[in-house]
């Protein structure tokens, strides 16, 4: 049927997205990241469109319901309302500098857990078939993309890679370390559950080959953060392990370690040593350094955001705003570092910065929905007895035969036993405590949800279907050949006579356990017409946003050429193509301030090289009216979309300030523009500097006005020169107030001082700030 073939469609997407996590490089002109992400974004988006159509061909929907789902929704409610009511929500919903501590990304993040966990569940009885498919496409993958990294640190640059040093698909190298720590204990919980003796040999060796390559990236990259992430999963699957030593306390068979024990426990102890080792292993290898605030310093951002009010309070400045709540609020004793003139956009780890950009409730939101799913799954771990996985050959859903992979007879196994549930369990938990750990990645946060859809598929409880018995009778000769299809990993020790009886009826499925905190299976059948039309409209609409999806990540990649087509043509000297490319890229993205400000800058720079031009003796009035008037009105158009950002005001002054020996007036909206960017910005040195530069222009031309004068007129503009250099002097030693070494506030001052005829006490400060 199509409706099939469209849901086995959907599936093919999830592989390639489990595939694209860490193999997915596509280097758009702009980055790396820009490409991973709308490639993310839209194989996301496309999984969710056909598993919509899939939904309304077939008139039904399985899916598993727990409180996961109830607290995704509170979060993903309250961090809308964070955006709507922040300092600027265009920013934290589509078009802030840290991807990943976007709504979208939140929102794409939990629609992956959802669609994930739906169609995984569509067919039950290849939950694990397709879910073990997943994780080793994700475990195979990871350990191709480990190789590929080990050659970058210990040879060099990989030709058909950009060769920037040390590239990686994740971003940063200590995010990559989290990456490979992530995959090393999803690796290690398949390896050391006991059904894995069952598997095929190859498989053992290719797995172990994969967590050797991931532990050897780890001891290159010697991030100590991954070794804190495997210490606490490793000191987990030592818990669970421990599970299987218990349950030999009624057979009379002494309770000792095996391998598998030991084998954790000594992953503990060497992960210990890594965390206490105070240097990297191999000093050699210059790894470019990551720096990001300390906790104390994110908290102290968050109190300063408080101050503001009780709508702060609770609902912070809106997702991915950090970079302007630091920019404001930052410690001052940040100024005497090397660091003063950073602006970070987030702090230090992804659960830290929600407090002070989603407020109280959006920060107990996000903890809250990782703690419920951490509980839940453990629950379910530690108490639900899981569906078998039995091995040998089995059929496809056309009779022919496909090669056998652990698959469900309905018997009754501890999921502490079962490698699909610890492999995605213990993966899951690295990816939480890298979250308490690590600031937001876009890659590290959709693989939480996309590892969290998975495990919400495998151990949901399921709900044996109604079957007439004409239907039952002809199930009990389907039995013989149930559905798998992924390669050939296990032997074939196990035949369906080995069953208890009742299993294959579906009694084994059957559980007392029936709560709040579980995982349930539901189906939703549309029969009647009011059902059909209501679930008809739901499913349209979800699908019209999704289209709409698809037709902004469409733009945004036309915009993304523009762009790299504009920053090319500046490189080669052609501004006049370079502002015409923006320009077809700004319809594109018309709310995005970014192509804008590019936009405003090369009009600028067309503007100065007109005064060039001007001053060589050329005739350009009419060319700089005409690119004066488009840059403002740019520039006006630019602080209209995002007026909390400093740097657009910034921009905007340096556009007035290079205006204002032609253009009367000029020098007031120059002032202003670089006061805003003042008060936005505070702390930042450069702000008061460009802001008496300004005024020592415009001092320039009164002072060339006064020499032209006569009179009371000359008077009265030699008064206002000496005005205005005294307040340029103010301006200029609130810049060294704010970093007492900087230098060009100290040249400045000494030229002020020069203006103002202070010659001798003020020439060895030129001096000094000459030497700084």
């Amino acid at each position: 049927m199509v409706t099939d073939r469209i849901a086995y469609s959907s599936k093919i997407i999830l592989y390639i997205i489990a595939g694209a996590f860490p193999l997915l490089v596509l280097p758009l002109p702009l980055g790396t990241d820009i490409g991973r992400e709308i490639a993310l974004v839209t194989l996301t988006v496309i999984t969710g469109i056909l598993w919509l159509i899939g939904i309304l061909g077939h008139g039904e929907v399985r899916y598993p319901v727990s409180p996961i789902l109830w607290v995704a929704g509170i979060l993903a409610v309250v961090w809308g309302a964070s955006t709507a009511l922040g300092h600027a929500p265009l920013v934290s919903f589509f078009f802030a500098d840290a991807a990943a501590e976007r709504l979208m990304t939140l929102l794409t993040g939990l629609t992956l857990m959802a669609v994930t966990a739906g169609i995984l569940k569509n067919r039950a009885e290849e939950t694990y078939t397709s879910a073990g498919t997943l994780l080793f496409i994700l475990i195979f993958g990871g350990a191709a993309a480990a190789i590929l990294s080990l050659y970058t640190f210990l040879i060099g640059p990989i030709g058909f890679l950009p060769v920037q040093p040390f590239f990686n698909v994740i971003g940063t190298v200590n995010g990559l370390a989290i990456f490979y720590g992530a995959l090393l204990m999803m690796t290690a919980g398949l390896l050391l559950s006991p059904a894995v003796e069952k598997w095929k040999t190859w498989v053992r060796v290719v797995a172990t080959a994969a967590a050797v390559i991931f532990l050897a990236n780890l001891l290159l990259i010697h991030f100590r953060a991954a070794w804190i992430l495997v210490v606490g999963v490793s000191v987990c699957l030592f818990g669970l392990l421990l599970i299987e030593i218990s349950k030999q306390r009624n057979t009379g068979i002494p309770r000792a370690f095996n391998w598998r024990q030991w084998t954790a426990l000594g992953m503990v102890l060497f992960a210990i040593a890594m965390i206490m080792s105070p240097g990297p292993i191999f000093k050699t290898l210059a790894l470019p350094p990551e720096v990001s605030p300390s906790l104390s310093a994110t908290f102290s951002t968050a109190r300063a955001i408080f101050r503001e009010g009780p709508l702060r309070v609770f609902f912070g400045s809106g997702p991915a705003t950090f970079g302007l709540d630091w920019a404001r609020y930052k410690d001052p004793a940040i100024n005497q570092t090397i660091f003063w003139g950073v602006r970070f956009n987030q702090g230090q780890s992804w659960v830290s910065t929600a407090m002070p950009t989603a407020g109280i409730l959006g920060f107990v939101a996000l903890v809250g929905f990782l703690a419920v799913a951490l509980f839940i799954f453990l629950r379910m771990i530690l108490r639900v007895p899981l569906p078998k996985l039995s091995e040998g050959a089995r059929h496809d859903t056309n009779g022919t035969m496909s090669p056998g992979y652990p698959a469900m007879q309905h018997q009754a196994m501890p999921a502490p036993e079962q490698p699909l549930v610890m492999g995605a369990f213990l993966g899951l938990l690295a990816l939480i405590l890298a979250a308490f750990l690590y600031p937001a990645n876009t890659s590290l946060l959709l693989l939480l949800f996309f590892l969290a859809g998975t495990l919400v598929s495998l151990l949901a409880i399921p709900v044996p279907p109604v079957r007439s018995i004409s239907e039952a009778s002809a199930g009990d000769n389907e039995e013989a050949r149930e559905v798998t299809a992924i390669p050939d990993l296990v032997s074939s020790r196990e035949t369906k006579s080995d069953l208890p009886a009742g299993a294959a009826s579906g009694e084994g499925h059957r559980t007392s356990m029936s709560g709040f905190w579980d995982i349930r299976e539901r189906r939703l059948r549309f029969e009647t017409p009011g059902m059909i039309f209501a679930s008809s409209l739901a499913i349209i609409f979800c699908m019209a946003l999704g289209i709409a999806a698809l037709y902004g990540e469409t733009g945004r990649i036309r915009a993304v050429y523009a762009v790299h087509r504009s920053v090319t043509a500046f490189g080669e000297g052609k501004i006049d193509d370079a502002i015409r490319y923006l320009e077809q890229a700004v319809p594109h993205e018309p709310r995005n301030f970014h192509t804008l400000q590019l936009l405003v800058q090369l009009r600028t720079e067309k503007v100065r090289s007109l005064i060039a031009r001007a001053a060589g003796g050329e005739n350009v009035q009419q060319d700089f009216q005409s690119a004066v008037s488009l840059a403002i009105q740019d520039a006006q158009r630019l602080i209209a979309l995002q007026p909390t950002e400093p740097i657009l005001w910034r921009i905007q002054g340096a556009l007035y300030e290079a205006v204002i020996p032609f253009i009367q007036g000029s020098e007031r909206f120059a002032a202003a523009a670089y006061q805003r960017t003042a008060e936005l910005e505070p702390l930042n040195p450069a702000a008061y500097v460009d802001w008496g530069r300004a005024g020592l222009v415009f001092t320039d031309r009164i002072a060339t006005l006064a020499e032209n004068a006569a009179g009371k007129d000359r008077e009265d503009l030699e008064k206002a020169r000496k005005e205005n250099l005294e307040q340029i002097t103010a301006i200029f030693q609130r810049a060294i107030q704010v970093k007492q070494d900087y230098a060009p506030a100290h040249f400045l001052l000494a030229q002020t001082a020069i203006r103002l005829g202070n010659r001798d006490p003020k020439r060895g400060k030129c001096k000094s700030g000459g030497a700084l």
